[in-house]
């Protein structure tokens, strides 16, 4: 009895050459890929074909499709181990990711009500901030809002300006040691201005996390509030941790 060859589907053609595009990175993190006609096109099938073949990728998590903005691959995921002493830039480059830091800005600010809470401050009373844009292979990933009781640390966004770090920030403060006494994580929505900085929609969502730190003596010195982008961060690990 004759075996007849059934021809693999086009939709599965379609969804193998652009998997294997993503994965040689002709199709980068990120990067949009072209509409439903120009694919259909390129292929030569129906736009329903080439829209059966995107619904699958993205099922499979290759590539995700936001209504009125396009399809785009699905951005690389970096693991954030929170430790005793983790710190995101320094996790990064030891997977080869290279790490990135742009100061939004910094300066003294009347601390509300949550920071003032956190400091162990009266509110308004006056705290040093410094907010800083985190990039991983120069794709922004986190804004992070750093707080620091004034009367104690005033000058240290100067000095953050200069170095780059908080950790060494902290070191020409007299803070050598250190340890996190609160951690809380949320998902919710980013604001205009995040999901602008972070480059992505409004409709996806973001993970916030607060951080404080205290001294040796148990005196709070350090409150961060971090966005992440919450398709491009895994935060995983949450043990004690200074991250900066």
């Amino acid at each position: 009895m004759m075996k007849v060859r059934v021809s693999e589907p086009a939709w599965r053609r379609i969804e193998g050459v652009l998997q294997s595009e993503i994965a040689t990175r002709v199709l980068g993190p990120g990067a949009r890929l072209p509409p439903e006609d120009r694919i259909a096109a390129r292929f030569g099938v129906s736009r329903l074909t080439a829209r059966k073949a995107l619904a699958s990728l993205q099922t499979q998590g290759f590539i995700r499709i936001e209504p009125g903005r396009g399809t785009f691959v699905q951005d690389a995921i970096f693991p954030y181990e929170l430790g005793p002493e983790s710190r995101f830039c320094h996790y990064l480059a030891s997977i080869n990711v290279e790490p990135g830091k742009r100061l939004l800005g910094h300066g003294v600010v009347d601390a509300e009500e949550r920071v003032a809470r956190e400091l162990a401050l009266a509110p308004g009373a006056a705290a040093v901030s410094v907010r800083v844009l985190g990039m991983a292979d120069e794709r922004p990933v986190l804004i992070s809002h750093n707080f620091f009781p004034a009367a104690r640390f005033k000058g240290i966004d100067d000095a953050y300006r200069r170095n780059g770090s908080i950790t060494d920030s902290l070191r020409l403060f007299g803070v050598d040691d250190r340890r996190r006494i609160r951690c809380e994580l949320i998902a919710r929505m980013p604001s205009a201005e995040e999901a602008r900085l972070l480059q992505q929609p409004r409709t996806r969502p973001v993970i916030e996390m607060e951080l404080t730190t205290a001294d040796s003596d148990g005196l709070p010195v350090w409150f961060d509030v971090t966005c992440f982008a919450g398709d491009r961060v895994r935060v995983v690990g949450l043990a004690e941790a200074a991250p900066g």
